[in-house]
Parts: C-alpha cells; sequence; structure tokens
C-alpha cells in the first residue's frame, strides 16, 4: 500500500533528455501538443479514467500503474528555440571540470562552471535543493578543452556551512526558455 498509484501529469513544460556527456539535459519551454488521451485502467487497480483536460494549453493527467494500458496518445514536442541547443556537458568547481560533476565543501565559497553548446546571451542559473546553496551572477566564458573550444558559463557560490549533503542539479536558462540541467552534477560533501 506504499505506492498504490502513480499519477503523471504531462502540462506544456516537457522535458525531454537530450543531452551529451555525463548529464546534459535540454528542455525547450514552447507549447506540446497532446491529443487523443484515452485509455483504461487495466488490472493494476488504478481507479480512475484516462485522458482528462485535452485543450491546448491545459494539462493532461495519464494515470499510469502496473499492468494498465494507455492508448491513443499522441505526444508531439517542439526542437529547442535556440541554435546551438543549450546543452551542459562538463561541470566543474575551481579550475577543472568532467563530464561526471565536481565536489564542493559545506561552507565554501567556490566558482562553478559548465561548458557545452549554445551558453549565450542572457542565461540564469538556479541549483537544485532546500536554498542553502546562493548562486551569484553569471558571465560567460571560453572553455577549452585540448584544441577544442566550446562555449560556457561560470558563477560564484556560497555553500552554507549547514548545507544538506548530497548530489544537486545545475539548472541553467536562456532567455528563449530553453533549459539545461546537468543531474546530481554538484554534490555538496563535509
Amino acid at each position: 500500500m506504499f505506492l498504490r498509484r502513480l499519477m503523471v501529469v504531462i502540462s506544456v513544460v516537457l522535458f525531454t533528455a537530450c543531452g551529451g556527456g555525463g548529464g546534459g539535459n535540454t528542455t525547450s519551454n514552447t507549447t506540446a501538443t497532446i491529443t487523443g488521451a484515452s485509455g483504461s485502467a487495466g488490472s493494476g487497480n488504478c481507479d480512475s479514467a484516462a485522458g482528462s483536460g485535452s485543450q491546448p494549453g491545459q494539462a493532461v493527467v495519464i494515470p499510469v500503474c502496473a499492468g494498465a494500458t494507455q492508448t491513443g496518445i499522441n505526444l508531439t514536442v517542439p526542437p529547442p528555440a535556440s541554435s546551438p541547443a543549450l546543452i551542459a556537458q562538463v561541470l566543474g568547481v575551481g579550475s577543472s571540470a568532467t563530464n561526471t560533476g565536481a565536489q564542493i565543501h559545506q561552507g565554501e565559497n567556490g566558482s562553478v562552471f559548465l561548458c557545452g553548446t549554445g551558453f549565450a546571451g542572457n542565461l540564469q542559473v538556479s541549483i537544485s535543493g532546500p536554498g542553502d546553496i546562493t548562486v551569484g551572477t553569471p558571465q560567460l566564458i571560453t572553455c577549452l578543452s585540448g584544441s577544442t573550444q566550446t562555449s560556457g558559463i561560470q558563477f560564484p557560490v556560497n555553500v552554507s556551512a549547514g548545507a544538506s549533503l548530497g548530489g544537486r542539479t545545475v539548472l541553467v536558462t536562456n532567455s528563449q526558455q530553453d533549459m539545461t540541467a546537468f543531474a546530481g552534477g554538484l554534490e555538496v560533501i563535509p
């Protein structure tokens, strides 16, 4: 009875995995088209019918549980608005980066950077978690790996002394509302 039902809500903001490297995911905040939502509860003990709310811009709720089937759902996700696409490929603290992320200590003031493609213009940065890491103003940088140059962003962070330990996702959004996420790439350690 721990998890009897799992509801997946598909709304106008859809997240699609389009990243390279070890954590880059890209999303586009443009309207998606969802049509033909129908289905049956199947034998998985789902209590509600599928497919409510099929008007453009309205969320469509599709129940998903063991043994259930969903048919006739057509989902269209538009490509990113920016070109090249905003994709985070490596993340680092200080002066080196990897495609698996980096660590930062509780109580540390540091400089975090992301490199990849599409880093240009006015970018906003946020870090997931309980709000115990503050993010300063981001600056565009050029990243160099061997003889290959890519675009990037660098920003100061202040990790509180009592910050929760564990991985954090770094999110970057551009002015076209495209977003890239380096999932769990910044790990807070003691």
